[in-house]
């Protein structure tokens, strides 16, 4: 449990998630007396669960582009002074020892649980008094100083950084609500999204659950007329900032009502907004089955007539295929069938004289298969959470812009990224940021 330190301490930190254990041992490394009030018994428990038990801590694209923010200018001098390098650094000289794969970074055991016991191993290691299983009722500003009240005791530190983390992942109820605690200071606080995680779709006239458990290669894009609000420049993407809308490419899965993988993930977030709670009817986005080819018209047709050439070398002519002879060799048979039933074309019929025509109609089907998403999964089952305390009440130092000696950082903030390591990177880069700057 660290060094004994009374109620009384340099810097008061609420939370121990990845960036309030960051502050810590970053402040206490720093010679402060620190003390960390966290709401569970176990300090860092929502890291366990991250990067699929081997948490993923940074990325080499580390960006305010692979972010959605309400501040992207304050973000990239965050992000700038504290890159990947510097988180990387900062667990090396703990005695973390970390590997790239291709661009993300893990630890070298590839098990999340060697990073919380190095982060809970150095706090023991500092002046750091830990005071866990307490949730934090309140927090204020007494005499210069600060002060966090739990059910049986009072805190008091001449610093405050609140990192409480979000409501995401179900972790909440044995967390304070940093929000509250961040709106006593007068800081104010946007509506609370899911963001990374599955849609459910409406599965219209076709059988939408005959394509459960299917996985493959694919794309997603959602237009910006059907999201709420789209603003390109405050929308965190890997490559360009679209204003046609969001488009990410990687493998799709779908399930019995909806479906899920890395690109529903990443335009979740935005989705989640455009529904609002249900307020909106229905988002509108379009799945691509087939990206090895662009849906340029004349590079589906050259697809189809390239594929019908191979097929005459056979001795078979083009009238005489069927979809399921002519497609059979590119996709899963279930989502073969489920084209051909949107498109209204039979599967085991031949082609007949209107063979490239047909083809080139379920070509295009699956380069843009209309999908209507009616809801997504909640709160508790996103892995993170789109909103928060606008990030342009803090600045690049993580200090508030309301309450000098206040700090906030991590998953409580308006900053949510992308899928591989962004919102872990924001964490720690922000709690190592809070945690230098509150001892000056």
């Amino acid at each position: 449990m660290g060094k004994e330190i009374k109620n009384d301490a340099d810097v008061l930190i609420i939370g121990a998630g990845a960036s309030g254990m960051a502050a810590a041992i970053t402040a206490a490394s720093a010679g402060k007396r620190v003390i960390l009030i966290e709401g569970s018994k176990e300090p860092g428990k929502k890291i366990l669960a991250t990067g699929n038990g081997r948490c993923n801590l940074t990325n080499e694209k580390v960006s305010p582009a692979a972010y959605h923010t309400d501040d992207p200018r304050c973000l990239q001098k965050i992000l700038e002074a504290y890159p990947t390098d510097k988180v990387i650094s900062f667990f090396e000289n703990m005695g973390l020892e970390v590997h790239d794969r291709n661009g993300y970074y893990y630890p070298l055991s590839d098990q999340s649980q060697t990073v919380l016991k190095i982060l809970k191993t150095r706090l023991a290691e500092l002046p750091v008094k830990i005071v866990s299983d307490k949730v934090c009722e309140g927090v204020a500003s007494l005499q210069g100083k600060f002060m966090a009240h739990t059910y049986d005791q009072d805190y008091y530190g001449k610093r405050l950084i609140l990192c409480c983390g979000s409501r995401a992942g179900g972790y909440w109820k044995h967390r304070v609500d940093g929000y509250e605690l961040a709106k006593s200071f007068s800081h104010q606080v946007t509506d609370l999204y899911p963001a990374l995680m599955k849609w459910n779709v409406d599965p219209g006239k076709e059988d939408w659950a005959s394509l459960k458990g299917i996985r493959i290669n694919g794309g997603v894009r959602v237009p910006a007329g059907s999201l709420k609000e789209y603003r390109p420049e405050l929308e965190g993407t890997e490559t360009v900032r679209d204003p046609k809308g969001l488009s990410f490419t990687g493998e799709l899965q779908f399930t019995a009502d909806g479906i899920s993988g890395i690109p529903v993930f990443q335009a979740g977030g935005a989705v989640a907004a455009s529904l609002d709670g249900g307020l909106k009817e229905d988002v509108t986005a379009y799945l691509d089955l087939l990206p090895v080819i662009s849906d340029e018209e004349l590079e589906i047709k050259q697809y189809a007539i390239t594929r019908m050439g191979r097929f005459l070398a056979l001795g078979i002519k083009p009238e005489d295929l069927t979809p399921e002879r002519f497609f059979g060799g590119i996709w899963n048979k279930k989502i073969l069938t489920f084209l051909c039933v949107r498109a209204g074309i039979s599967e085991t019929e031949a082609f007949g004289v209107d063979a490239e025509e047909k083809a080139e109609k379920i070509l295009k089907l699956s380069k843009a298969l209309k999908i209507r998403i009616v809801s997504t999964a909640g709160i508790h089952e996103a892995q993170v959470c789109r909103g928060g305390v606008l990030l342009s009440e803090v600045d690049e130092h993580m200090e508030s812009r309301r309450v000098k000696g206040l700090y906030l950082c991590g998953e409580m903030l308006n900053v949510d990224g992308i899928c591989g390591g962004y919102n872990l990177h924001f964490a720690f880069a922000s709690g190592i940021n809070a945690g230098e700057h509150a001892v000056c």
